[in-house]
């Protein structure tokens, strides 16, 4: 009875250990990714016009800068549009964009041009959000957005 005792102890002992061994695992490998991600962000993200009419459309511009002291080869930036199913009311030029080799450590993409035309709108005003999302090396390294509001022409000019 005591052998059957002291055997299920050491076995409940090593089960304990690998499950403290296995999560410090988890927590170190989860913590190392977040360290590794690169030191890449928007320095500039806006448009020339946040409100804009059926018909017009909105210049926006972002710029990305390098603060690695090595050089970035992969690396991309996507505009997305929220709420989803903005497609019957908006189009966006570029929408995703390969960004240029940044070099090293201050290199910047400049300026870089997305085109968002209203092509209609779902009610007489309607609000999106445009975000920018910077993927380098598959790594999302930064988020910029801001609001954009379509309205309806009012046949009056103006």
């Amino acid at each position: 009875m005591i052998g059957k005792i002291m055997v299920a102890g050491v076995i409940i002992a090593v089960v304990a250990i690998t499950a403290v061994i296995v999560f410090s695992m988890q927590q170190g490998s989860g913590g190392a990714n977040v360290a590794a991600a690169p030191n890449v962000k928007f320095v500039s993200f806006d448009a020339d016009r946040k409100g804009i009419k059926v018909g017009e459309a909105t210049n926006m511009f972002y710029n990305v800068q390098n603060f690695e002291e090595r050089a970035i080869e992969d690396a991309r930036v996507t505009i997305m549009i929220e709420p989803s199913g903005f497609e019957p009311y908006l189009s966006i030029s570029n929408q995703t964009v390969d960004l240029p080799q940044l070099l090293g450590k201050d290199a910047a993409t400049g300026e870089i041009k997305v085109s968002i035309t209203a092509k209609s709108t779902p009610a007489k005003e309607a609000v999106y959000v445009v975000k920018g999302v910077l993927l380098v090396e598959g790594i999302q390294t930064d988020t910029k957005q801001f609001e954009l509001k379509i309205s309806q022409p009012t046949g009056i000019a103006e």
